[in-house]
C-alpha cells in the first residue's frame, strides 16, 4: 500500500505538476501580446513562477530570464522597465544555477551597453560572470561574455587575461587572436 501511495505522489509531484506548470507557461506566453506594463508582465509570469513543480521550477526561470535577456539585447525597452524586470526575475534566481546566473549577467551586460555605461550594471554583469566562471571555468558564454565586457570597457589588461584563458581552451579562435593582436598595437 505504501508503494502505491509513493508511486501516486511521485507521479503527482514529478510529472503532473510539471505538466501543469508547463501549460501555465504556454498560456502566459499566449498573453504576451496583452502585456502593456511591467505590472502586467509580473502578474502574468508570477502565476507561473509561483506554481510549485519541483522538476520544472528551474526551467521556467531559465525561459523567463532568457526572455528578459532578449528584451535587454533588443534595446527597445526603457531603462526603468528593464530595471523592474531584472529585479522581478532576480527574486526567483537560484545562486547555484549556471543558466540563471548567466542570464542575469547577460541582462546587466546589455543594460550597461544600452544605458550609458552605468557602473552599477557593469559591476553586476562582472559579478554574475565571475560566479558562473567559478562554478564552470570552461563555459564559453561566461568567458566570452567577460571578454566582451572588458573589451567594451577598454580594460586592455582584463581583455588580455580573458583572451588568453579563451585561447587556452580554443586556440583556433581567430577573432580572439586578432583582438589580442590589436590591443598589443593600439589601445582599446
Amino acid at each position: 500500500m505504501r508503494l502505491i501511495l509513493l508511486a501516486i505522489l511521485g507521479i503527482y509531484f514529478g510529472s503532473l505538476r510539471s505538466f501543469i506548470k508547463g501549460q501555465k507557461y504556454i498560456q502566459a506566453l499566449g498573453k504576451k501580446g496583452e502585456i502593456t506594463s511591467v505590472e502586467d508582465f509580473k502578474n502574468v509570469f508570477r502565476e507561473v513562477l509561483e506554481y510549485k513543480a519541483p522538476l520544472s521550477d528551474d526551467e521556467i526561470v531559465k525561459f523567463i530570464s532568457g526572455d528578459i535577456v532578449d528584451m535587454a539585447s533588443g534595446g527597445k525597452q526603457e531603462e526603468g522597465v528593464m530595471r523592474e524586470l531584472v529585479a522581478f526575475i532576480e527574486g526567483y534566481i537560484h545562486e547555484d544555477d549556471l543558466i540563471h546566473l548567466l542570464n542575469t549577467a547577460r541582462t546587466y551586460h546589455f543594460m550597461w551597453i544600452q544605458f550609458g555605461g552605468k557602473e552599477e550594471y557593469f559591476r553586476k554583469a562582472e559579478e554574475g560572470y565571475t560566479k558562473v566562471i567559478a562554478l564552470a571555468p570552461k563555459l564559453p558564454p561566461a568567458l566570452y561574455g567577460m571578454l566582451d565586457l572588458y573589451r567594451a570597457s577598454g580594460n586592455a589588461e582584463k581583455v588580455r587575461e580573458y583572451g588568453e584563458r579563451v585561447l587556452k581552451l580554443w586556440p583556433e579562435d581567430t577573432r580572439v587572436v586578432e583582438l589580442l593582436r590589436t590591443i598589443e598595437t593600439t589601445s582599446l
